[in-house]
């Protein structure tokens, strides 16, 4: 298991964990990381995991590693490439073959995309960015790989996730339906198993409209349920799906 450390900058910036009978945790030795690591992605291989470092702006916008034997990770040759401006989320295609990162930063936020090379290492898309809307914070993508869905925290109500299509070589075109609509500050997202369904934390929801959720239509459009939202906790901020699709 692997833990990005947010308030790092270099040394002890990745957490590292065995897991053991019953799923007990023991301490790795840590690896470096970059300037606030502040999220992280497993290649579907197991080969390589990527992490968003949030402090940064430009270089060493996202770390890359090796994943060797027993589970431990190594920088790459190419340690990090540049992303957006506070990359603050990031997701690997299920065929492992794109990544795109959640660039928080700036006054319009963005998307960035990479292809993913041999040995898992990221370069970026002929396009290397598409926009998104105000604070990017959460990114998924769905099973099938045919599209992105992106939570903008900046926005309240309309515009609060970002929807695309995921072309040919996995690069991102803003669905026709560019946005839909969410609650206060939307931040984590997730698909469900069956791709049928997404669901939202919303972080400024303090009880009702704690959690928005959606039905996933033809080409991938997201359209809100007929209960739109359910109540959640005092700022919802993650959000989970169990494998089976039962619970959230």
């Amino acid at each position: 298991m692997y833990v990005a450390n947010l308030l790092t900058n270099g040394v002890g910036g990745i957490s590292q964990y065995g897991i053991g009978v019953g799923g007990a945790l023991t301490i790795k030795a840590p690896v470096t990381g970059g300037n606030s690591p502040g999220a992280i992605a497993l290649s579907p291989d197991g080969k390589s995991v990527y992490v968003a470092n949030d402090g940064a702006s430009g270089a060493g916008g996202v770390s890359q590693y090796d994943v060797g034997s027993g589970g431990a990770l190594s920088p790459k040759a190419t340690p990090t490439v540049p992303a957006g401006a506070n990359p603050a989320a990031i997701a690997v295609s299920p065929d492992g073959t794109s990544v795109y990162v959640a660039d928080n930063g700036g006054v319009v936020g963005a998307v960035s995309q990479y292809d993913v090379g041999p040995g898992g290492a990221l370069t970026p898309k002929g396009v290397p960015a598409v926009p998104a809307g105000v604070g990017p914070s959460g990114i998924a993508v769905s099973p099938d790989g045919k599209s992105v869905y992106v939570t903008n925290s900046g926005a309240t109500g309309a515009g609060g996730i970002s929807q695309y299509d995921v072309g040919p070589g996995g690069a991102l075109t803003p669905k026709a339906v560019t946005t839909v609509a969410a609650g206060v500050a939307p931040v984590g997202i997730a698909v469900s198993p069956d791709g049928t369904s997404v669901y939202v934390a919303n972080s400024g929801a303090n009880g009702a409209g704690g959690v928005s959720q959606y039905d996933v239509g033809p080409g991938g459009a997201l359209t809100p349920k007929a209960v739109p939202t359910v109540a959640g906790g005092n700022g919802p901020y993650g959000v989970a799906v169990s494998p089976d699709g039962h619970s959230v």
